[in-house]
């Protein structure tokens, strides 16, 4: 009699299959939205990177005759070549300002800083940034730009490993980014962050980048007709 009753109390073989195949079920819609709710933390701090660099960029304007900073100078400014990084990039500029390296990482890109690109000049400079700086920007004085909202100041784009590094620098969106989920474009859930010469920041969906730019009068970098839309 005891026995029987044990027997009842137990589960089934199908019971237990059964109880299985609901956790399975209830993971595989849960795990995803739990993921989904870590990105979001990560794009808010990328764009909290980009606000302080941008921050970090006014004040340089400020305090250097009202343009912003040189993409790179140097005798080696211009070489592009592995183990050529002595020159000074606008992200070694700015750098006084900002007081941290950590700020020119964003968490989403996994690469992070390549140590067989030693900055030979200084070892102790920024080494690298996980965004790249609007070229057009370089050395123009703020009042020259007439559309400062619409202007793309910086934006993900390097990798981490960039041969460039702290002068990592675009004329224009590249075409092989529009069509590659693996590049920055995508970084963030199907999109990537921007600052704007104005100082505020937004995310952009992929999918909204026109695919011509505008290259505006007073050096600015335009998306298309001068708008991103969402």
């Amino acid at each position: 009699m005891n026995d029987s009753r044990l027997q009842r109390r137990g589960f089934t073989f199908w019971q237990v299959v059964l109880l299985l195949g609901t956790v399975g079920l209830l993971a595989a819609i849960l795990f995803p939205i739990f993921g989904r709710s870590r990105n979001p933390g990560k794009r808010s701090s990328c764009q909290s990177n980009l606000k302080q660099i941008s921050l970090g960029i006014k004040q340089y304007i400020q305090d250097y005759d009202a343009r912003f900073p040189v993409i790179a100078s140097g005798a080696r400014a211009n070489s592009g070549k592995v183990g050529d990084l002595s020159a000074f990039g606008w992200a070694d500029a700015i750098q006084p300002y900002l007081k941290s390296t950590q700020i020119y990482q964003c968490f989403e890109e996994s690469n992070g800083s390549n140590a067989s690109y030693p900055n030979k000049a200084d070892p102790t400079k920024t080494q690298y940034t996980d965004y790249w700086f609007n070229a057009r920007l370089s050395h123009v004085r703020e009042r020259q730009i007439l559309e400062p909202a619409q202007t793309i100041l910086l934006g993900d784009g390097n990798d981490g490993s960039d041969v460039t590094n702290a002068r990592y620098h675009l004329m224009s969106i590249p075409e092989k980014w529009r069509g590659d989920e693996n590049s920055p474009l995508y970084r963030h859930r199907e999109g990537a962050n921007f600052a704007f010469a104005d100082g505020h920041v937004k995310g952009f969906p992929a999918r909204s980048w026109k695919n011509s730019v505008s290259h505006h009068r007073g050096a600015t970098f335009l998306l298309g007709s001068g708008k991103v839309t969402d």
